[in-house]
């Protein structure tokens, strides 16, 4: 990770060095002298190229001024964010700007992410950048004279460029080094103490609390049926709700303080036994308040889920009854189909049954009909011309 000591002077950290500073001891003999933590010579001598650490006249490791520097901002840094792997979800105080509660959450994460960014260098004091500015003079006074033997004013002009240049380019490398500065995470997160709270600075049972309130709050903000403004007003909603976790974070850090509190101050005597327990009184009675207000807060939640089972189950209640109309749409479909097969089945066995009636051999023959005159079609005429022709022949017969 890295962050900025006071005076612009960026700091890279690996997590060995990270931890080596963090659980460095002071020595003994020494007032106001740090140890650190160190496992291997690696980090010893990461921390000395760094400017934390330096060996003392009997060569033991301590911590140099920009190392008590940045191991007081790491105590302080995680103080504020919490342990590593028990960080959890910040508690954001809800009357902060969209856009700094917005850096805010960016800052919080690249600080807990304790990644190592690549190195962007040293910054540029007014020392060096004054010695950079005679080293480039110098260099073209010398070339000027020495080699070029150019005109006085065109010897003035280049040196005059040649200062301006420098100076810009340093001028622009510590405006770009402030301008990291202010985007430093663990800057925004210090100068942001009394704005947020990490469940990893509550001790247990707090954080317990804190994390219950949170998933109460993300069930009922996240609900379908809060999107859709069923929940009464939907921005009174979430403005309440974060109203009502900013409050038992407070006081579940609160609390967390005054336990730790009690628990370091010694009770050597009778007196001081009972004004601890009357200080665990009074605490205890503080969390059970708070502990009923997060029991509200996870049956409102509760409520709120049981509503949305509910809806969810007209929903699939009303799918499921148009899904039984189709599926008897298309049973009758298939019964009608069905009734066609069968008569279509019926007729192929009375087809066959004809056909074998037609190739029976025992069948006995049919006797074949007598000539006469046709009855078809052609019948009726034959029988009208021969009528005619025996009258004929009568009537000519005649006296």
């Amino acid at each position: 990770m890295e962050f900025t000591l006071p005076g612009g002077y960026p700091v890279r950290l690996t997590p060995d060095m990270v931890r080596a500073l963090r659980r460095a001891e002071p020595l003994p003999a020494r007032q106001g002298v740090w140890c650190p933590d160190v496992r291997r010579d690696e980090d010893s001598t990461a921390l000395v190229a760094e400017g934390l650490a330096t060996r003392d006249a009997r060569g033991v490791l301590v911590l140099s001024e920009r190392g008590d520097q940045a191991r007081s901002r790491l105590v302080r840094l995680f103080g504020l964010v919490g342990e590593p792997g028990q960080e959890g979800r910040a508690t954001l105080d809800p009357s902060l700007p969209p856009e700094r509660a917005e850096s805010l959450r960016v800052a919080l994460d690249e600080a807990r992410a304790r990644r190592v960014p690549r190195d962007t260098g040293r910054p540029d004091g007014w020392g060096k950048a004054l010695l950079r500015v005679s080293y480039g003079l110098l260099w073209v006074l010398a070339v000027t004279w020495l080699v070029l033997d150019l005109p006085l004013r065109a010897e003035l002009a280049l040196a005059a460029g040649a200062v301006l240049a420098v100076g810009s380019a340093s001028l622009v490398r510590a405006l770009r080094h402030r301008r990291e500065g202010e985007r430093d995470p663990v800057r925004i997160v210090e100068s942001a103490e009394e704005a947020f709270v990490s469940p990893g600075t509550l001790d247990d049972g707090s954080r317990a609390l804190l994390e219950r309130v949170q998933r109460a709050v993300d069930a009922v903000l996240g609900s379908p049926l809060h999107e859709r403004g069923l929940l009464l007003d939907t921005v009174r909603n979430r403005v309440v709700l974060a109203d009502v976790e900013w409050f038992v974070a407070r006081s579940l850090l609160h609390q967390t303080r005054v336990r730790d509190r009690i628990r370091r101050t010694p009770t050597p005597g009778e007196r001081s036994r009972e004004a601890a327990a009357r200080a665990g009184a009074v605490l205890a009675a503080e969390t059970a308040e708070v502990r009923a207000r997060v029991e509200v807060l996870e049956d409102y939640a509760g409520r709120v889920r049981t509503a949305e089972l509910d809806e969810q189950d007209r929903v699939s209640a009303r799918e499921l009854d148009v899904i039984a109309v189709e599926a008897a749409e298309a049973g009758a479909v298939h019964g009608q189909s069905g009734e066609m097969l069968d008569s279509l089945v019926r007729a192929q066995e009375l087809a066959l049954r004809v056909a074998a009636l037609a190739d029976d051999p025992d069948r006995p023959p049919r006797r074949p009909r007598a000539a006469g005159p046709s009855t078809g079609r052609g019948g009726a005429p034959e029988r009208r011309r021969s009528l005619a022709l025996s009258e004929t022949e009568e009537g000519r017969g005649r006296p």
